[in-house]
Order: structure tokens, then C-alpha cells, then sequence
């Protein structure tokens, strides 16, 4: 359209827009690495990564997704958390059988942007070594921000209805 996206956004909005993301980044108790996966041409890479600066977390901002290549940078960082596309995160499934364990230290997995099969998410929240690992799936658009979301646990997650995108967030959109 040639203008900017942001130009939608007052600063209400943005504030409701970014809640989702900010109440799950404030059930982490103490200070642990944020590793974002996304687009750096996409909105959501700037608000993932502010808010994550804003709680003053360790941030990783990450290029690469080839599961070997993941595997060894999560490996040598160990992050407590990961927003990523469903893409990657299908692709990081294998993760789950890799001998070095390289989702253990992860407590949280967001997703934005499309579905994802609830074996995918039952296999990457088993290959935590988390007490209680959460996957947390949020759907919406960039002009209004989330709409709805929905959260896995480890005990739940294979039983999960995958046609089932999640639960109205009071507030996003109207």
C-alpha cells in the first residue's frame, strides 16, 4: 500500500497489541536467554525484541534454522526461551532426538503465524527438561495484533485438537 504498517497502531493499541507477549515474558521468574526466530522485515521481530530488552533479557536474535546448525547454537547458548515460526519449529522436531539435548533449558516456545500439528508440539515440549514447559501459540495480524491464543502443556498437548486455534484474548481486537 506504501504505508507504513505501524501508522495503524495509536499508542493504546500497541500497548494492547504487545500484552500477550509481555505477560508470558513476565512468568519467567529469573533472567534466562530469549533466542527470537523471525523475519527481521516482519513486525513481530521488533516487538518480540523490545519487550525482551525491556525486561532486560539476554537476546539472541537468530539467522540461521537448519536444525544442525540450531542444534549447536542452542547447544553453546541454552536458551530459556523461543519465539519462532511454525516453520521452524516443524523443522526443529528432530531436536527432540538429538543426543546433545539441545531444547532442555527451554521453559517457553511461542508461535505466531499458522498452526501447528500437536505432535510437533508435544515432541518439542517433551525434549524440555523443564519442570513445566508451556507452548504458547497466538494468532492475529499485524494491523491488530493477537486475537487469540492458546497454551500446550507437556501432559496435554498430544491430545490436543489441532483445528482448535485458541481462546478470544479480552481486549486484542474489537
Amino acid at each position: 500500500t506504501g504505508i507504513p504498517k505501524l501508522v495503524v497502531h495509536t499508542p493504546r493499541r500497541q500497548l494492547i497489541r504487545l500484552r500477550p507477549q509481555w505477560l508470558l515474558l513476565s512468568l519467567m521468574k529469573k533472567r534466562e536467554t530469549v533466542a527470537i526466530n523471525v523475519p527481521f522485515v516482519h513486525s513481530r521481530l521488533y516487538a518480540a525484541m523490545a519487550l525482551t530488552l525491556l525486561r532486560e533479557m539476554p537476546i539472541l536474535l537468530m539467522t540461521e534454522s537448519a536444525p544442525e546448525k540450531v542444534a549447536d547454537f542452542f547447544q553453546e547458548n541454552r536458551p530459556g526461551f523461543i519465539e519462532g515460526l511454525p516453520n521452524a519449529f516443524v523443522d526443529w522436531e528432530v531436536l527432540a532426538d538429538d543426543s546433545r539435548k539441545p531444547l532442555e533449558s527451554v521453559r517457553y516456545f511461542s508461535s505466531t503465524f499458522d498452526a501447528m500439528h500437536p505432535r510437533t508440539i508435544s515432541r518439542l515440549l517433551g525434549s524440555s527438561g523443564r519442570r513445566v514447559p508451556l507452548f504458547i501459540q497466538l494468532y492475529g495480524q499485524s494491523e491488530v495484533g493477537p486475537t487469540v491464543g492458546r497454551p500446550y502443556f507437556r501432559s496435554t498437548a498430544h491430545k490436543a485438537d489441532g483445528r482448535c486455534m485458541g481462546f478470544h484474548l479480552p481486549g486484542s481486537a474489537y
